[in-house]
């Protein structure tokens, strides 16, 4: 509690402070104007989204790899030569599983008897941290490139980074056994629930990249690169490095499992290092006429590829509304740009509580 206080204080005098920055630059005429982005993009396979985040009450998705929550506030002023300085706040929880993985977790959370006779292969991969900070950037330009790199320095309060590996056997009488090889740090053991007396602090860094190219007249390509460069350094974070085994035994009288895993191996404390992956979105964009253009873009982010064709009403450099289609997993995207404000709205499916994908955009120039 006295963490998560401590936090919070840091996190209200930042936002406090770039708030009353912003308050002024909004009535400025020195050249400072004041601006707010958020970005939110979730992707479950399993799942919907919404289910990811509420004990997975939802039909399974076969041959699920991947779910992802990437977030971002940021709020600060900007100075007509180029200058900005805002703060930030960021929240991202990534996991890679094996199919059967997901079975297993569906199945336990939902009371569900799995297949008997069968050997189901556990493999999950989870990186996730809550960080705010600073950040601070430039725009260059020249005639036909923009280029405009920024750093963050980040404070960090939440901490889960590690993997399990292990097979889990049902045999046909309905008795299991599991074995798994366990190594993760974080700020809560949500695997074992070992007591922890506070949690860890971590500081860090991110270096972001921005690309605009006009090559020839009414065609942009543009390419914006998040943790370019990124690590969070962790003071003393805790951590498992164990094997875990079950007794074999039967389950209950309608098949459900209750696992009671026995710990064999190391829980302490270390100073880790949390590198953060890159993402890339590359974009490019046609003028047809004065009313009509199309767009093409790829969002690459650790061995998740989305490819999106769309086409808009308007300029490309002035206002527009566009229409685009990501093409796997299927989704469509609505935005609207002018000048000071840019909306977008993503999803695949309504209502938005039964949505594979779910994603939201808003910047405001004041």
């Amino acid at each position: 509690m006295r963490n998560r206080q401590h936090y919070l204080s840091h996190a209200r005098l930042t936002f406090g402070i770039i708030s009353i920055l912003t308050a002024n630059a909004a009535h400025a005429s020195d050249g400072l104007s004041a601006y707010t982005e958020i970005n939110s993009f979730s992707y479950s396979e399993p799942v919907s989204v919404n289910a990811q985040i509420n004990k997975w009450d939802d039909h399974l998705h076969a041959d699920a790899r991947r779910a992802f929550t990437y977030n971002r506030v940021e709020a600060g002023v900007k100075h007509a030569r180029g200058w900005h300085i805002g703060a930030i706040w960021r929240y991202d929880y990534r996991l890679s599983f094996s199919p059967d993985t997901a079975q297993v977790y569906h199945s336990s959370e939902n009371d569900i008897a799995l297949e008997k006779s069968r050997t189901y292969n556990l493999n999950l991969e989870v990186e996730h941290f809550r960080a705010h900070g600073v950040t601070l950037g430039h725009v260059f330009r020249w005639p036909k490139l923009i280029i405009a790199p920024s750093v963050s320095l980040l404070r960090a309060d939440e901490l889960m980074d590690g993997s399990l590996r292990g097979l889990m056997t049902v045999d046909a009488d309905g008795e299991y056994s599991a074995s798994a090889k366990v190594d993760y740090y974080y700020s809560e053991d949500a695997l074992f629930d070992r007591p922890l007396t506070s949690s860890p602090e971590g500081w860090g860094y991110g270096v972001d990249l921005s690309l605009a190219w006009t090559p020839i007249a009414n065609t942009e390509i543009t390419l914006a690169i998040q943790d370019l460069f990124a690590t969070i350094y962790w003071d003393r974070a805790p951590y498992t490095r164990a094997s875990v085994l079950t007794e074999a035994k039967r389950s209950d009288e309608n098949g459900f499992l209750s696992f009671e895993p026995v710990l064999s191996g190391t829980e302490s404390f270390a100073d880790y290092s949390q590198r953060l992956p890159n993402r890339h979105t590359l974009t490019i964009k046609r003028q047809l006429n004065d009313y009509f253009h199309i767009n093409a873009s790829r969002w690459d982010s650790h061995q998740t590829v989305i490819h999106t064709l769309g086409m808009g009403l308007g300029h490309i450099t002035r206002r527009a509304l566009e229409v685009q289609h990501g093409l796997e997993p299927g989704y469509w995207t609505l935005t609207y740009t002018d000048k000071r404000i840019q909306l977008s709205l993503s999803a695949d499916a309504l209502p938005f509580s039964s949505a594979h994908v779910l994603g939201a955009n808003l910047r405001i120039h004041f």
